[in-house]
């Protein structure tokens, strides 16, 4: 914020540093008998599985949709919320304007890790129930093709999210009948691709 950097090259240089870092952590503190595993979260913390026929889909469901809803609400009906519309759409109009760019820009960021930690509860205590070295590695990826699908939108983004989660899930059904896990893969890229040559 205060050098200008784009926070997008910025994050994914620092993709393999804190991949590092975690894995230090995990190897000191966390996982358990030579394994990239920890202890199993303790039943009363995890969240349950819903009954959707054998799908690992859980009570983060409801947390994605609580997520989206506030920053819908944020961004729409607040004051903070539109500045920071603002910022992204026009940092220097905003700055004309009076409004504190670097510190915007780091209150977003900040609120962005948190729904990524946010996200990682439906890996960490929804799913596997415990913490694994790699978990949900590609997530962030796939996140910016949600966000770019969903046109930044937050019930864009559960659209978005859902549409790719059903690719994604289809891929591997389809995967029994002989039908490569890569053209599922190429698919999602072509719609978000497509999305994105259609512009704004």
């Amino acid at each position: 914020a205060t050098r200008g950097v784009s926070e997008v090259i910025s994050t994914i240089m620092l993709n393999a540093i804190v991949a590092g870092v975690s894995l230090w952590i995990g190897n000191e503190l966390v996982f358990r008998g030579g394994t990239t595993r920890g202890d199993t979260i303790v039943e009363g913390a995890q969240l349950p599985e819903l009954p959707l026929g054998g799908s690992s889909a859980n009570l983060a469901v409801f947390l994605a949709i609580f997520a989206a809803v506030a920053i819908w609400f944020v961004r729409t009906r607040t004051t903070w919320g539109r500045a920071s519309l603002a910022v992204g759409q026009d940092p220097e109009a905003a700055r004309a304007v009076g409004i504190s760019v670097g510190r915007v820009q780091t209150l977003v960021m900040a609120g962005s890790g948190a729904l990524g930690g946010l996200a990682a509860a439906n890996f960490v205590v929804g799913h596997k129930h415990a913490c694994e070295e790699g978990l949900g590695r590609g997530a962030g990826i796939l996140g910016i093709s949600v966000a770019l699908l969903g046109r930044r939108h937050p019930f864009g983004v559960l659209v978005a999210a859902l549409l790719l989660g059903l690719l994604s899930a289809g891929g591997l059904a389809v995967a029994d009948l002989g039908v490569p896990k890569e053209l599922t893969e190429m698919l999602q890229g072509v719609v978000v691709l497509s999305i994105a040559a259609a512009g704004p």
